[in-house]
């Protein structure tokens, strides 16, 4: 008795690989927006444990803290220092002697992101309130990808309140 043959009919493959083309053919719209969505969100959070550590630090070190931008922008990266025993609040002589100041941490370029905010940097005063941007002025990072789908931009802002305590919204800046 001869068994037949195992495996898939020519109709049986071509029935599967036209579902299959149809299902990625509607899921592919999605993937750019959710992209965007994740390079917003994790940059976004990326700013906001930067003012948090800054924060804890200038409260833990009983000394100013701050974030310096290290490129051109602030997607270029940044700085977080800890003005050393001088206490000249400039932040640039990382150790260089007696008096330099602390480097706590670096954050590398965030790539396909925009990130804007007119000051250069944020300073957190030891009793854990910012500096600078004056107040009643607060730091107000604008964060911002295009969506490939719908041809928008997605956007977060991270900023602080007047205590210091930052925090993250779904949508531009004031």
């Amino acid at each position: 008795m001869r068994r037949g043959a195992a495996g898939f009919t020519v109709l049986e493959l071509l029935t599967t690989v036209t579902v299959m083309a149809i299902l990625v053919a509607i899921a592919i719209p999605g993937f750019g927006y959710l992209a965007a969505s994740t390079k917003v969100k994790a940059a976004s959070t990326e700013l906001y444990l930067a003012m948090i550590r800054a924060r804890s630090e200038s409260v833990k070190r009983n000394r100013s803290v701050a974030i310096v931008k290290t490129g051109a922008d602030w997607q270029g990266g940044w700085q977080i220092i800890a003005d050393g025993t001088d206490a000249d609040s400039d932040y640039d002589n990382v150790g260089t002697g007696v008096d330099d100041d602390r480097l706590i941490y670096t954050q590398d370029e965030l790539k396909r992101v925009t990130i804007t905010m007119a000051d250069d940097r944020v300073v957190f005063r030891p009793n854990g309130r910012i500096s600078e941007p004056a107040p009643p002025a607060s730091p107000a990072f604008d964060v911002s990808a295009p969506d490939q789908d719908s041809g928008s931009n997605l956007l977060r802002c991270v900023t602080a309140d007047i205590t210091g305590r930052p925090y993250i919204r779904q949508e531009e800046c004031p």
